[in-house]
């Protein structure tokens, strides 16, 4: 009888280690939401990647959370996973299950108009051995005026600059910005510049 009580005694303090093990690591372990950017310089009309990374103390089972944007600032175009639960205009809210202690998305915008522009992540939650709330987590960047290409001077580049650069070479009245209108830098506006901006608008260049 003494035994089987030694006996017991020695597993539910192996058991106690073992517990007291597991949750002392998930105490020391970090927990955090992180923004990360791909570009160091931004300009109007530019497609931007923000990439959003949630840490948890443990193996998560689930997560969530809303991404603000400002509409009049930024388009959204896509993210790198399809677990996007719903959009909206200026909202963007992301649920899914999880199989580890981290977990990144990347989203696609398309910069408005230059100005400093911010994002925020929002009613962060996850879930591995306990349920965590998240502080609102805050990204801002600065969207510089475009150069190169803007052809009305406005301040971005976009389907009007490739409009006034066709009525510029047509003989239309036109108002552009020459500097801004030569894209391949040889101090001339003809349609090798309007070829580039082309090919600039639609991304490959």
């Amino acid at each position: 009888m003494l035994k089987i009580t030694i006996r017991s005694a020695v597993a539910l303090c192996l058991a106690c280690v073992i517990m007291f093990s597991c949750f002392s690591f998930g105490a020391f372990a970090e927990k955090s939401v992180a923004f990360s950017f791909e570009k160091e310089s931004v300009t109007a009309g530019d497609t931007v990647a923000l990439t959003v990374t949630l840490k948890a103390d443990g193996v998560m089972n689930a997560f969530s959370y809303d991404l603000i944007y400002n509409k009049d600032e930024l388009s959204f175009v896509k993210a790198s996973s399809s677990s996007i639960n719903s959009t909206s205009v200026g909202v963007i809210t992301f649920v899914d299950d999880a199989d580890g202690n981290t977990v990144s998305t990347t989203y696609y915008f398309t910069t408005k108009k230059p100005g400093n522009v911010t994002v925020t992540v929002q009613n962060a939650l996850c879930a591995d051995t306990q349920e965590y709330e998240y502080d609102d987590t805050v990204c801002t960047f600065e969207v510089l005026c475009a150069t190169t290409g803007d052809v009305n001077d406005d301040g971005i580049v976009n389907i009007s600059d490739l409009a006034t650069l066709k009525l510029y070479l047509a003989g239309a009245t036109a108002d552009v910005n020459r500097a801004y209108s030569d894209i391949n830098k040889d101090n001339s506006v003809d349609i090798s510049d309007l070829a580039n901006l082309k090919l600039y608008l639609a991304g490959a260049l």
